[in-house]
């Protein structure tokens, strides 16, 4: 059997006799009831004043949220959280990029991570939002789902999970001072992961206590609207628009091309270099080598790389790259291949 609640049960039956909501209220503080409690007991009757006699009380509507609201909810809850962790982890790259360090471990495949989280942001920032504002309108057009149980849940899990955040930041705050790493771009990221756990605390807020107007609400939206459309742009600037991003890619490529030829080339136990070049005589130059598949063709124009041999045991491979650039990894790579940046061509002796 479900448990009366003696609170509302007091307050229909006091209702009934023709105590108006002050009187209620003030006897269940004196008697030592949660303001919330009376609260929640009291918004299920609509308070007209006095009433006449033999006239009853009057029920509020109660808040109900169907499977379809709550799968907004959760939709919500998943898209900020996707938005505001996508938002620190592209500033915080961007703040690797603009300061970096000397005891900097960072990956080569940070442009890639970055591009990850943009294409992301670019997703779940929109989507957040468009449930933010229909969800708002549905309020509007129906304020008692404000009191519904569910939100109220949801907007206290997002409290938890802003809480939780900035928390978590403030102890890793404090141990990077303790280790000694405590530098200006720490200190930075730090004050970015504040800030986002701070724009999700205020919206929270801001749902939840019904006295708001809701302009603290939107004004986080706004700068937050702001910023990722400043991120996007940023990040695209620092990481190549997709034009250079595909031409460094099939430089890549490239290079990886006229390697794995040079390998099959450097063959310790073949004799003299032959004049001209196929796959089948790059493989069967050296068909122990444990490589790459040998390509001699260009993966954009379909033109052959070009080989030359210098001597019996001396070659070039060249190719036409798009752009090389001193940072480029397969460029760094391929310091070992006496590779040349200016003509894009790898010198190889047969050892």
């Amino acid at each position: 059997m479900a448990r009366i609640d003696p609170v509302s049960l007091y307050v229909e039956r006091a209702l009934e006799r023709g105590l108006d909501h002050s009187t209620v209220r003030a006897q269940l503080i004196s008697a030592g009831w949660p303001a919330r409690d009376i609260d929640d007991a009291l918004s299920g009757w609509a308070d007209l004043g006095p009433r006449a006699e033999n006239m009853p009380p009057v029920p509020q509507p109660r808040a109900s949220f169907s499977v379809l609201d709550l799968l907004v909810y959760l939709l919500l809850l998943a898209a900020l959280s996707i938005t505001a962790f996508n938002i620190v982890t592209l500033t915080h790259g961007l703040l690797e990029f603009l300061l970096p360090e000397p005891l900097d471990r960072a990956s080569a495949g940070r442009a890639e991570q970055a591009r990850w989280a943009l294409a992301t942001l670019i997703v779940a920032a929109p989507v957040y939002g468009l449930l933010v504002t229909w969800i708002d309108r549905d309020l509007a057009r129906n304020q008692v789902k404000r009191a519904a149980r569910v939100r109220r849940g949801a907007l206290g899990l997002m409290l938890m999970v802003a809480a939780i955040t900035f928390a978590c930041d403030a102890i890793y705050s404090i141990y990077a001072l303790l280790n000694g790493e405590l530098t200006l771009r720490f200190i930075l990221k730090a004050l970015v992961v504040a800030l986002v756990a701070g724009g999700v605390w205020c919206i929270g807020r801001s749902d939840l206590d019904p006295a708001s107007d809701g302009r603290a609400k939107r004004l986080v939206l706004w700068v937050g609207a702001a910023v990722t459309a400043g991120l996007v742009v940023w990040t695209l600037l620092a990481t190549g628009v997709p034009a250079s991003v595909r031409d460094q890619r099939l430089d890549e490529q490239r290079f990886a091309d006229i390697r794995n030829l040079a390998t099959h080339l450097r063959c310790p136990d073949a004799g003299a270099l032959p004049l001209g070049l196929n796959v089948e005589e790059a493989i069967a130059f050296c068909p122990m080598q444990d490589v790459a598949p040998v390509t001699l063709r260009d993966p954009e124009t379909d033109a052959p790389y070009r080989y030359e041999r210098l001597d019996d045991r001396s070659f070039r491979i060249c190719a036409d790259f798009a752009a090389l650039h001193d940072d480029t990894e397969f460029q760094r790579s391929g310091r070992s291949w006496l590779f040349d940046v200016q003509t894009g061509c790898i010198t190889g002796r047969i050892r």
